[in-house]
Parts: C-alpha cells; sequence; structure tokens
C-alpha cells in the first residue's frame, strides 16, 4: 500500500495532513485519502486533487460533513490546490464499495 511519501509534491502532503488534522478536531475517527491523478503521479498542472474523507457512522451528519468541506476546500486553495472532496461514513464505504469510485481509492488511494 501506498503511504503519503508516495506523494510527490510535499506542499501537497503538507495540505492533506492539515486537512486531516482539522478534520480529526471536528469529527475524531476520521480517515483520508488522496486518489486519482496525484495519486498515480500523473497529474497535469491543472490536476484537482480528489480526496475522500471517511468519517465514523455515529459523527456522519450533514452539518459536520459541510463543516469538513469547507475546511478542506479552504485549506487547498490557501495552498493553491483545488480539492475535490468527497465525505462518506464508514457504512457507505462499506456498502458502494463496487462504484468506481471506491474502487479507486481502494486501488490507488493514498492513505493520510
Amino acid at each position: 500500500m501506498k503511504t503519503i511519501l508516495d506523494l510527490k509534491n510535499t506542499d501537497l502532503r503538507r495540505a492533506v495532513q492539515n486537512v486531516k488534522r482539522e478534520a480529526q478536531a471536528i469529527a475524531g475517527g476520521v480517515k483520508v485519502f488522496v486518489f486519482g491523478s496525484y495519486a498515480r503521479g500523473d497529474e497535469r498542472e491543472d490536476s484537482d486533487v480528489d480526496i475522500m474523507i471517511v468519517l465514523p457512522d455515529e459523527r456522519s451528519d450533514f452539518a459536520t460533513e459541510d463543516r469538513i468541506r469547507d475546511m478542506a476546500i479552504e485549506t487547498g486553495l490557501e495552498n493553491d490546490f483545488l480539492f475535490s472532496v468527497i465525505i462518506v461514513s464508514e457504512s457507505q464505504m462499506i456498502r458502494f464499495r463496487g462504484f468506481k469510485v471506491f474502487g479507486a481509492v481502494e486501488d490507488e488511494g493514498v492513505p493520510v
């Protein structure tokens, strides 16, 4: 499995680590993955950064998700990245495992 060090861009590593730290402060027990072109290492200058944030079921509600999404997008912009953020609960991650986006996270995702 890949690690955060597999992300070539040190500014990106720092930004997504900040996202995880802030998300943990908001909800606790959070898992964060970078997937897509940055995880594969084939990003372009205009690529967005795909991020999936998995919340514990008991912490997954609209208000919490909105706070985390807003924080993540703001963190990305402050660091010159466009973060495309997907937030799901642990049970959704299991239930929708067969969907393409979840397969991408499983296959190429870099845990933060």
